[in-house]
């Protein structure tokens, strides 16, 4: 049984491997984490996995940052070519005024493709070659993300959820690294997603001028996108971000008015 961590270096999967390094899931724990790259996420989230990198290296685990490309500049070139790209699940108004959302690949191509690839390289396979090991795959997901738990549809991986296994919630997680002198992570995900909340996109916008630019820049250049009717936003309420008073009681019950969020491996 080989074992592996899904690190997406967010809150949940950084307190699951250093537990993990700690010996809180007893001592056959996995010596190797993958992050798959987008190459889009915030400073701060790679300032954090630079440090995570240097705490597993004392406890034996090796981290392999692997990536398909950049997220943002593969969705930008195939908005002014027309190629194909992995979609991002932007809002849409289309000509009658209807509301909807582009299909959400990014997760999948992007994340979960790309982990498995890693580990096929890491055990030592070709892309066709028959897996003859089993992997559980350790997964950062907490008892408040429980509709995320699925099983895996890979046959040779098996997905294990050892912070569910120990009834622990996000806020149990972050409460678990400041009891031993950790940094609390940050969130993990894309600059642009538009699952971000309203108070995560007032937080860039205060605190992270460069990834603030970056997210308004992409969201004016998203706005026609080839084949499809209407005007694509990257803010639930269809507005450019710029334009948008996050400090609004008014904004905040529009936006109440869509339930979605990433089901994917974003921000674990």
């Amino acid at each position: 049984m080989v074992k592996v961590i899904s690190l997406g270096a967010g809150v949940q999967s950084t307190t699951l491997l250093l537990m993990a390094a700690r010996g809180e899931f007893g001592e056959d724990y996995p010596r190797v984490a993958v992050f798959a790259d987008t190459l889009w996420e915030p400073k701060k989230v790679y300032d954090h996995l630079n440090w995570v990198e240097k705490e597993a290296e004392k406890y034996g685990i090796k981290i392999i940052r692997t990536s398909k490309g950049n997220l943002r500049e593969d969705f930008l070139r195939a908005a002014e070519t027309g190629e194909r790209a992995s979609s991002i699940p932007c809002f849409v108004r289309n000509k009658n005024g209807k509301v909807g959302l582009l299909w959400r690949q990014c997760t999948r191509d992007y994340k979960i493709n790309v982990v498995r690839r890693a580990i096929r390289e890491y055990l030592g396979y070709g892309p066709r070659q028959r897996i003859k090991e089993t992997v559980e795959l350790w997964m950062g997901i907490s008892t408040d993300e429980i509709q995320r738990v699925k099983t895996s549809p890979i046959k040779w991986i098996k997905n294990v959820y050892p912070l569910i296994e120990k009834g622990m919630s996000r806020s149990d997680c972050i409460r678990w690294m400041k009891d031993r002198g950790y940094p609390e992570p940050p969130k993990s995900s894309c600059i642009g997603c538009p699952y971000h909340s309203d108070a995560y996109w007032r937080d860039m916008k205060l605190n992270d001028p460069e990834s603030w630019q970056d997210a308004v820049d992409f969201d004016r250049r998203i706005r026609r996108l080839p084949r499809i009717e209407g005007e694509v936003f990257l803010h639930r309420s269809l507005k450019p971000l710029e334009e948008i008073d996050f400090d609004s009681q008014h904004e905040q019950m529009e936006l109440d008015l869509f339930d979605n969020d990433c089901e994917g491996m974003c921000g674990i």
